[in-house]
């Protein structure tokens, strides 16, 4: 099954991929020069994302 962002941004192949430039594009975060590229990288990452969001939230 094809990977609908993959049309627009080609350098997206797998649904990991596509997954992480979800969630990178859902909390603003953008993504920038240094970003996390193993699996375990992105998934400390993600807690990350998720803490500061919930912080912000909170206040």
């Amino acid at each position: 099954m094809p990977i609908p962002i993959a049309i627009v941004k080609p350098a997206i192949e797998t649904y990991a991929e596509a997954l992480w430039w979800g969630l990178i594009t859902i909390t603003t975060v953008g993504y920038g020069d240094i970003a996390p590229v193993t699996v375990l990288g992105r998934l400390m990452a993600t807690v990350f994302l998720m803490v500061g969001i919930r912080m912000i939230g909170i206040l």
